[in-house]
């Protein structure tokens, strides 16, 4: 049956959003099943319940003008079952790519035999009467804002409570900041003997201080040398290991502080370890790692994990982007996508925090 250009392009926002909210409800329930059932790393935003639909909303949306042109430029190929099965396919596909055991060519045959079953439920002779936008949709999106709004304003009201609820200090209770540089090995540096001037602002201070030639690490990786530092222990008394957090058994560094009257913060630009699932941000009363962007958002989607996105991201020459099609790597790389904070960032953030804490020591 043919359609006005208005019904189908009514058509084609239909199921972008319809698509893009099951495959974002669907990720974010199991990364939440991950996360709080079987205390996984998922590593991402622990705003994933609302990022990872909106971000799916995004991206689907972002596809329909093409797609809108294409149903108008080739009406009688681009039919609504066809764009049905575009969507269902791409939705089926991120979310199928969760599971990394199964081969991403069988995660592909899986969304596309999905995809084709959701188009043959979609009668060729469609009438395109979809609606601009399903009032369900709309509701969803607000809801995801809503949560996002609520999310931030429970952060802030928790933490103003655990300020609020601290003791007195001691009158000369000095400030203490523990800066951690991750990989960074002593002999790079030019106060420990390095040639090069890398690290003066740390020259400066150690000729101020006291330095420790012979210090070593209790582990040699990120979270159980983290957690050594906060807890005094060894890893082989911590529960901290590759694909497992650090559990709340020890008493943290950050608890004894509150309980001595100081406000604590942690700033973390390591996201693979350092985060809100690692265990470590237990008596911080702020913790700030992921950002809240629009980055962070669209990374939280597994479609835009896949080295195949990020082949392409690298070069968009025709070439590669031909090279790319050609070999499909459709394997994810979860922990390694984040909007990734520098140096200056971590610094700026801190230094705004500060500004806010009052009297009380740090």
């Amino acid at each position: 049956m043919n359609a006005s250009p208005l019904a189908r392009c009514r058509t084609v926002i239909f199921w972008a959003c319809s698509a893009a909210l099951v495959a974002g409800t669907l990720q974010a329930a199991i990364a939440a099943v991950r996360h709080f059932a079987l205390h996984e790393f998922i590593w991402v935003s622990r705003d994933f319940i609302w990022m990872m639909p909106l971000a799916y909303v995004a991206l689907f949306l972002a596809l329909a003008p093409p797609m809108a042109l294409l149903a108008l430029a080739l009406p009688r190929l681009v039919s609504e079952p066809a764009i049905a099965f575009v969507y269902s396919t791409i939705a089926a596909l991120a979310v199928v790519l969760m599971f990394p055991r199964l081969h991403p060519l069988a995660s592909l045959a899986v969304a596309v035999g999905l995809g084709v079953r959701i188009a043959a439920g979609v009668s060729a002779g469609s009438a395109w009467h979809r609606p601009w936008v399903p009032r369900w949709a709309l509701v969803a999106v607000a809801l995801l804002l809503a949560v996002a709004g609520a999310s931030e304003l429970l952060f802030r009201s928790r933490e103003s409570r655990t300020i609020a609820a601290l003791p007195t200090p001691a009158a000369d209770a000095p400030n203490v900041l523990l800066i951690i540089l991750d990989t960074v090995r002593a002999a790079s540096m030019d106060f420990m003997g390095y040639a090069r001037a890398t690290t003066p602002e740390i020259a400066r201070a150690a000729s101020q201080g006291t330095t420790f030639d012979h210090a070593y690490s209790m582990a040699p990786w990120t979270l159980p040398s983290h957690a050594g530092v906060f807890t005094a222990l060894y890893p082989s008394a911590l529960s901290a290991d590759w694909r497992i957090p650090l559990n709340d058994q020890q008493p943290m560094i950050a608890e004894l502080f509150g309980q001595g009257g100081y406000i604590t913060a942690g700033f973390a630009a390591n996201h693979f370890y350092t985060s809100w699932e690692s265990g470590l941000t237990r008596g911080f009363a702020h913790y700030a790692d992921y950002r809240r962007t629009w980055k962070q958002v669209l990374l939280s989607t597994t479609l835009l994990q896949t080295n195949f996105f990020w082949a392409i991201a690298h070069d968009l020459r025709l070439s590669n982007v031909v090279r790319q099609l050609a070999h499909l790597d459709l394997r994810t790389q979860t922990m390694w996508t984040s909007d990734r904070k520098l140096a200056a960032q971590v610094a700026a953030e801190f230094l705004a925090w500060e500004t806010t804490r009052g009297r009380r020591p740090f």
